[in-house]
């Protein structure tokens, strides 16, 4: 398992759980983003730095089939 959006940076030994309310402690600007729609993602260059929405892109389905 790799994260669709930066395959090359995360591997499955790198995956964590943790409770929102934790995040929320530690970066309370993430509430700026807690509306996002399905298909939707944001960034931002630092910590506390204006975030950026885009729109995620699509996953092929026939290419998950052959997979």
């Amino acid at each position: 398992m790799v994260c669709p959006l930066f395959p090359s940076r995360f591997q499955e030994n790198d995956i964590i759980i943790v409770c929102l309310e934790h995040m929320i402690a530690a970066d309370t600007t993430l509430n700026e983003v807690f509306n996002l729609d399905y298909g939707e993602g944001a960034q931002r260059e630092y910590v506390g730095g204006e975030w950026t929405r885009y729109a995620l892109e699509e996953e092929d389905d026939e290419d998950e089939e052959s997979s």
